[in-house]
């Protein structure tokens, strides 16, 4: 990530904590909603923009610097290790994916089967494999940023990919919130890239969104999952009816 990103990323969070919304930053800069909602999507500030949109929150953009600092002083992605310790003991996986999504203690207790003691031997595995600090009164302190994300050909990403992926997707994907999309085209390589990065904004929107919304109740949230995908591709039997480059040049001869 850009220095600009990661500035723009602290904006973002600064105006969710002060309740300040685009259409407010429209009105005080005199800019459209379109115009706005671009800047933030491609990171597009100049430094005067950046300057008008901190006087508007009463900070400094060297309040933003420390915010990334803080941010970045968490660990954004796990190592090969700490993810095979999870991936072997589901309780633990279990645990540690709720403590990322702001379950309390206490909130854990009563959402799922583990008592007081029990929990607690599970954040001790957590903290001593770094990714919590376990305070006193068995107060949570995380220390994975909000933004991080698994290993590439990871073992979490192995374990999605073989245990869970034909359970998300044996789904007719028809009530309210769900979605289900396969398109197939003939694109090239620029529309392959462009797409690409439309697929990339997306996450960082999940992300986004993820964020904004840790601060309301367990009630007011649901878990949701997604997967993007994208490769250049040919169904197996469609490809063996596929001409080799030389047979198709000899038969234009």
């Amino acid at each position: 990530m850009s220095q600009t990103q990661a500035l723009v990323g602290a904006l973002k969070r600064a105006l969710k904590t002060h309740g300040v919304r685009y259409q407010d930053v429209a009105r005080d800069l005199c800019l459209s909603m379109a115009t706005v909602k671009r800047m933030f999507a491609e990171s597009s500030f100049t430094l005067e923009r950046f300057d008008q949109v901190c006087r508007l929150l009463s900070i400094d953009i060297t309040d933003l610097v420390k915010m990334v600092e803080a941010h970045s002083s968490k660990l954004i992605e796990l190592s090969e290790q700490q993810e095979r310790e999870l991936v072997a003991d589901p309780r633990l996986f279990l645990v540690a994916y709720l403590v990322t999504n702001r379950y309390s203690f206490a909130d854990i207790i009563e959402y799922y089967h583990f008592s007081e003691l029990e929990l607690i031997h599970e954040l001790a595995k957590l903290d001593r494999l770094k990714l919590i600090e376990l305070l006193p009164k068995n107060r949570i302190k995380l220390l994975i940023a909000t933004n991080f994300s698994w290993r590439k050909n990871g073992p979490i990403q192995h374990f999605f990919v073989e245990r869970l992926r034909d359970e998300f997707l044996h789904n007719d994907f028809s009530r309210p919130g769900e979605v289900w999309m396969v398109l197939s085209g003939m694109l090239s390589q620029a529309s392959t890239r462009k797409l690409a990065e439309y697929a990339r904004r997306l996450e960082r929107d999940f992300k986004d969104l993820n964020e904004t919304d840790m601060h309301l109740s367990l009630e007011q949230r649901q878990q949701v999952s997604m997967i993007v995908a994208m490769r250049p591709w040919r169904p197996a039997a469609f490809q063996t009816l596929r001409r080799e480059p030389a047979e198709r040049k000899s038969k234009l001869a």
